[in-house]
């Protein structure tokens, strides 16, 4: 192995590896988080004009999942 092959072997080792979509793990929790802080508040206040506080957690919960994936799909694409 030359030099730069080598090199480049030890940045790979010391980088996170993608897990998801070539995302890593704390760019999945980024996404996550900021997902979440959206998602929940409008989700309940939607929910809680229409009657249905509970339901709000439901959608805020398809909402996070939703937005993870579509999110690391369009970073991906990048």
């Amino acid at each position: 192995m030359n030099d730069s092959n080598e090199e480049r072997v030890a940045d790979r080792m010391n980088c996170e590896p993608p897990i998801f979509k070539g995302c890593s793990t704390s760019e999945l929790l980024f996404i996550a988080v900021g997902a979440t802080v959206f998602w929940i508040p409008v989700s309940v206040l939607m929910c809680a004009l229409l009657g249905a506080i509970t339901m709000g957690l439901g959608i805020a919960g398809v909402g996070v999942v939703a937005t993870v994936v579509i999110v690391a799909s369009f970073f991906q694409k990048i």
